[in-house]
């Protein structure tokens, strides 16, 4: 009997040892469908394709270790430089220019990156240099100056302490880390959760983390971290690991 593939699935009864009498049809037409399979396949078939990108990939990660020369996103701006170091495996050294309010930032050109409603992580691994009369963004995700998230230190304004900043439309929340900034290596964490509507931030783990729930700036932000003078003097800041995790 022809096989009714591919229009339909075959139907054949199970055989059964002593009871079962076996007739040439049953084996013609398991050759027929078979052959029905071959037909439809074709000769040396290709293989099946990938399952489409969104269905296969659910994060999107994206890191710097300064290892050599720091990744080509970043574009430098400001009157400053970015030094590229050998220590720890490498790091970088953002210098400022050595006049009052002088920058050096590392950000992406304006191209935007991470969506807020995407819950985006980022982890630096950083120190300053200075602590006199600077302004310094350790880890953060930005837009423009009126959006943005930091973990940042202000030698004007902020006591002596690292801080966690939301800023939207110009109107901002900010907490006191109630760390006192310093120049040595420390962990700066960043995470957006509940789809934008929280974000949490830690310096060195658990024991320092504060979450905002107000001012969190939607649309799309980039990486970003630098620093400014506050005065005639260059200040700078290493930094060993910028690392960044988001939803797709």
């Amino acid at each position: 009997m022809p096989s009714n593939y591919p229009e339909a699935i075959d139907q054949f009864t199970t055989k059964t040892d002593g009871v079962s009498v076996v007739a040439a049809a049953d084996i013609n037409n398991l050759q027929d469908a078979v052959v029905a399979i071959q037909t439809t396949l074709g000769p040396n078939p290709p293989p099946p394709p990938p399952p489409p990108l969104s269905d296969s990939i659910f994060h999107v990660t994206w890191k710097d270790d300064f290892v050599g020369a720091r990744r080509p996103n970043w574009v430098l701006t400001g009157q400053g430089t970015c030094t590229q170091n050998a220590e720890r495996g490498g790091s970088a050294t953002l210098t400022t220019g050595n006049t009052t309010d002088d920058t050096a930032f590392l950000r992406f050109g304006g191209l935007g990156f991470a969506e807020t409603s995407r819950s985006p992580e980022v982890q630096v691994f950083a120190r300053l240099e200075d602590t006199t009369q600077v302004y310094a963004v350790l880890a953060g995700l930005y837009r423009d100056a009126d959006n943005l998230l930091e973990v940042y230190y202000d030698a004007e304004s902020t006591a002596s302490n690292f801080r966690y900043r939301c800023r939207s439309g110009g109107v901002e929340t900010t907490i006191d880390s109630n760390l006192p900034a310093d120049t040595n290596d420390h962990n700066f964490w960043i995470r957006v959760e509940a789809d934008g509507e929280s974000v949490r931030f830690s310096i060195d783990g658990p024991h320092t983390e504060a979450a905002i729930d107000s001012n969190i700036p939607s649309g799309l932000l980039e990486p970003n971290l630098g620093l400014k003078t506050k005065e005639d003097a260059a200040k700078a800041m290493t930094v060993d690991v910028f690392s960044f995790m988001s939803r797709r």
